[in-house]
This record gives C-alpha cells, structure tokens and sequence, in this order.
C-alpha cells in the first residue's frame, strides 16, 4: 500500500521482479477521462491511500481476504501515513 501514484507502484514491482498482481496494488488512483486520458485529481470511486485512507483500504479491501483480520505490522515513513484527527 503506496500513497504515491498506483502506475509507478505498478512499475517499480514490474522492474524490481517482485510479480505483485495490479489488483493487490493498493494506492493513488488518477482521474481519466472518457478517452482514458489523465486529468488533474484523483479517481474518487476507490478509496485514496494517504491518512485516514490507508486505514479504510486495509479495513475494504485487505482484511476481507484475511478473515476480517488486518495486518501483522504496518509501517510508514511520511505524515500522509497517519490519520491526524
């Protein structure tokens, strides 16, 4: 789970050989438009991997797949990793 750009977590597994399938790829999502363009924003219909929604990413899309269970360990290395309330 990545608070930067999905298409360059996407890139960086591909080249470092690590095979993880895009659909476990969990962070930031471009806006497109209908032509599949990027425009500026991002892509609202998916939960959003800075703050608050890194905690709501594992809570939709992680825990399910693990009986409800979240992880192990967490770890992060910028304020966009915590959820300041």
């Amino acid at each position: 789970m990545s608070a930067s750009p999905a298409e360059l977590v996407r890139a960086g597994s591909v080249i470092a050989g690590l095979g993880v399938p895009p659909e476990r790829i969990f962070a930031m999502r471009a806006r497109r438009d209908a032509a599949g363009r990027y425009v500026c924003g991002y892509d609202c219909g998916c939960v959003q991997t800075f703050g608050p929604g890194k905690s709501q990413a594992i809570a939709r899309y992680i825990a399910p797949r693990h009986n409800g269970q979240g992880p192990l360990l967490v770890c992060g290395d910028a304020e966009s990793d915590m959820a300041w309330t």
